[in-house]
This record gives C-alpha cells, sequence and structure tokens, in this order.
C-alpha cells in the first residue's frame, strides 16, 4: 500500500447516496448541513417485543419509477437499495452512455447483512410447510450476491467485480485500480434493515430507549435520550446505500471527468478488541490504523484538516476514536465529526456515507456539524472541533474518514484536495 511512482493516483468522480435524508447526493449533503436528522419514531413492527423504537429509514422506492425498461421478476428491496445507489453514482460521475469498455468498469458491493429478507422467507416456509414446500427459485434469492448479480445485470459491467461481506470495498478498489485491473471501479455499500435484526438488538440492550414527549420530532426526542444515563453499549440504527466512483486520475482527466477527491492512501487493521457488537472498539486499534494510514500517504497529524469518524454516539467517540485522536495531535487541532447522528448507524453503507461527506465537503470548502450538541464529546486535551453547525470558507487540504465494519475491521482512508 505504500507509496511508489509507478503507481496511478486515484480520484474519486462520482458519489450516490440512498438515505432516510433523501435520493441522491446532493439531497444527502444538504440535510447534513442543515443538520437534518433521518430519525423516526417507528412502532409498525411485526415482530413482537419491538415497541416503539428509533429508526432511520430509506424512502419507499417504486424501482420501476427510476428503471423504466427492468422486467419482472424485479429484484427484492434488498437488490433495490444497491441499483438506486449505484445509479446515483453513475449518473454523478458522467458514466451512463459512456465509451468507456464495460470490462474495464467493476463494482464492488459491501453487506454487513446481506439478503436477509429471502433468507427469513425461505426459512419460514421451509420450516412452516416442510421441505417440500421449499421453493428453489427462493432458494437463489439468499445467495449474498443476488444484489452484486441484479446491478451488473443492469448496467452490463463487465470489470473487476466482486461481494464484500462487512468490509470497506473503496479499499478493494483501490488496490485493484493501483494494480490496473480496471480503469473504473464503482465501491458501494448497502443493506436492508429488518425488524428481526432491531428485535435482536432489543433483546441485547443495544437500543437507545424511546419515551414519546408531547409534540417533540424523532430528533427531538432522539437529543434528549442521550442525556440519559446509561447510553454505553447503545446504537441508533439507519439503513442507507451509499457509492463512490473511483477512477484512475489520468483517465478520469482524459475523459473530462470532475475530480471531486484523491484517495491518497489508507489502512486496515482487524480490532483485537472486537467480538459481537460492532460498535466496540479499541482505542489502541483506532490510533494504529490512522498512524499506519499517515504513514503510507507519507503525511503527518498537521496535514490532516478534518476527522470524519466512525463513531455513532459520543461514548463510542469519547472511549475509542477521541482518545486516539488525542493521541496523534496531542494539543494541536483537527476538526471532528460524524454523519451516523444524522442517518443512524447503517452497517455496510456506513464507511462510504462517511467518504462521500467527506468528499463533499472538500468540494464546497466547509465542515458539516454532527448534530449532536458538543458539550456529549470529551475534547480533552486535543482540541478538537466538533461543531453542532456548518463551518464555511474552510480549505481541506486532507480528510482523514474513519470507518468499523462487522468484520472485525478499522479502516482509516485519506482524501486529498484536488484544488489546493
Amino acid at each position: 500500500m505504500g507509496a511508489s511512482a509507478s503507481k496511478p493516483r486515484i480520484a474519486i468522480t462520482g458519489v450516490g447516496v440512498v438515505s432516510s435524508l433523501g435520493i441522491g447526493a446532493e439531497t444527502y449533503y444538504q440535510g447534513l448541513r442543515m443538520g437534518k436528522s433521518g430519525a423516526v419514531v417507528k412502532d409498525t413492527w411485526t415482530e413482537e417485543g419491538l415497541d416503539k423504537a428509533f429508526f432511520y429509514p430509506c424512502p419507499e422506492i417504486n424501482i420501476k419509477d427510476y428503471f423504466q425498461d427492468l422486467k419482472a421478476p424485479f429484484p427484492q428491496r434488498y437488490s433495490q437499495l444497491a441499483m438506486m445507489g449505484c445509479q446515483t453514482a453513475v449518473r454523478s460521475a458522467g458514466l451512463e452512455n459512456s465509451e468507456i469498455p464495460n470490462d474495464r468498469i467493476g463494482l464492488l458491493l459491501n453487506t454487513s447483512l446481506a439478503a436477509n429478507a429471502a433468507v427469513e422467507n425461505y426459512l419460514e416456509k421451509l420450516f412452516r410447510d416442510g421441505p417440500q414446500k421449499a421453493s428453489p427459485f427462493e432458494f437463489t434469492k439468499t445467495v449474498s450476491n443476488t444484489a452484486l448479480g441484479d446491478v451488473t445485470r443492469y448496467y452490463k459491467f463487465r470489470g473487476a467485480s466482486s461481494l464484500l461481506l462487512g468490509e470497506n470495498s473503496v479499499t478493494y478498489g483501490y488496490d485493484l485500480l493501483r494494480n490496473n485491473e480496471a480503469d473504473v471501479i464503482i465501491c458501494g455499500g448497502f443493506d436492508e434493515i429488518r425488524d428481526i435484526l432491531m428485535l435482536s438488538y432489543e433483546a441485547n440492550d443495544h437500543l437507545v430507549g424511546c419515551h414519546p414527549d408531547g409534540e417533540l420530532t424523532a430528533g427531538q426526542l432522539l437529543l434528549k435520550a442521550l442525556e440519559r444515563e446509561g447510553m454505553e453499549d447503545k446504537t441508533v440504527i439507519g439503513e442507507a446505500a451509499s457509492f463512490v466512483v473511483l477512477e484512475k486520475l489520468e483517465h478520469a482527466k482524459a475523459r473530462g471527468a470532475e475530480i471531486i477527491a484523491e484517495v491518497v492512501n489508507y489502512h486496515t487493521e482487524s480490532d483485537h478488541s472486537y467480538q459481537r457488537f460492532i460498535f466496540e472498539r479499541n482505542e489502541e486499534t483506532f490510533a494504529s490504523v490512522m498512524k499506519e494510514s499517515l504513514e503510507h500517504a507519507r503525511l503527518q497529524p498537521a496535514d490532516i484538516d478534518c476527522v470524519v469518524g466512525a463513531s455513532c454516539l459520543p461514548w463510542q467517540y469519547n472511549n475509542y476514536e477521541g482518545k486516539a485522536i488525542d493521541e496523534l495531535w496531542g494539543e494541536g487541532e483537527v476538526y471532528f465529526t460524524t454523519v451516523k447522528p444524522m442517518i443512524g448507524e447503517t452497517f455496510g453503507a456506513s464507511g462510504q456515507s462517511s467518504l462521500v461527506a467527506a468528499a463533499m465537503m472538500m468540494k464546497n470548502r466547509e465542515v458539516l456539524g454532527h448534530g449532536l450538541p458538543e458539550k456529549h464529546f470529551h475534547r480533552g486535551r486535543t482540541r478538537v472541533n466538533a461543531p453542532e453547525k456548518t463551518v464555511e470558507s474552510v480549505d481541506l487540504r486532507h480528510v482523514m474518514v474513519n470507518s468499523i465494519h462487522s468484520g472485525g475491521n478499522t479502516t482509516s482512508i485519506i482524501l486529498r484536495n484536488p484544488n489546493l
């Protein structure tokens, strides 16, 4: 992963997001910019044991409205989220009707929960009616890479493609492009959230409790809930599909594509304290991953102007990521923000959601607020600016983007501003 003069530089030329804030990267970004929360208080669960809970749902989508030439049988919602996220990124990058050979465009997808709806449906019928009633056709939909097939068939991508489980697809795409395995690789993350997942988190006391109060919005209720004691080991869950288009820099310039940001390098490590709750991490691993990413990029902490964090709620920042930032920056100053309070912990989409925000902040010369009062974040001796509102007219040279994954890995990616 070290820098090499013989290796091509890698750019981000397209971004796409479907989240609780809406459809499209610009809608997503403006929602973040205005401090919107995509949270709702949902009480229409089908699973017994779930009452009212905070949830960040994607908008309901009629796939035929966005893919008019799609023929029945239509993909399941799991695949539809991936197709929608990919479509917004493809359009952002100007890849529709491009002359790039299909075998030079790759697709890497990451999911943490896979085709869980199809698995539930198949197993329910199997256990209820017996093997003789189980449909082989339904079984084929339970395969994790169903979404990969649905997207590649529609777009006819023929390049390097793979489905990852609980990893960061951008790191794989970066390496494949550097090794000349493709000219363009679309890297996405997505997950559909099912009631059974929410029930499992509720049963393990990992969800932030919801106690409705008058006419407060879901976002206001969440802020009020965070004032209570005992918030550690809890999270708020959302669903999203987030995509970035990676492209060789010279290839992008040759076709006149917009260079949104440059991916300088990255580092990934398996967190040795990770067990079964993915949001609990080790501060030493966080620090090690950030240090190594800086070393691979040949940068110092002072070269980083902003960290877009992996933390969702303040306890994660204060216990793990914030301590690692303190270790690296000491008495230095760096902005810190995180998108997760506005869209929830979105599992497979989390890494790309943070990366999209980071790239667009560079482009727009601003640092977005993280949607939580700054008082929740204990800044320690490091002057980490965790703004509640957007800070404008900021030239961001380099942004570090951290992410955590259900496979146990912690990843740090460094972006460079192509205009500075």
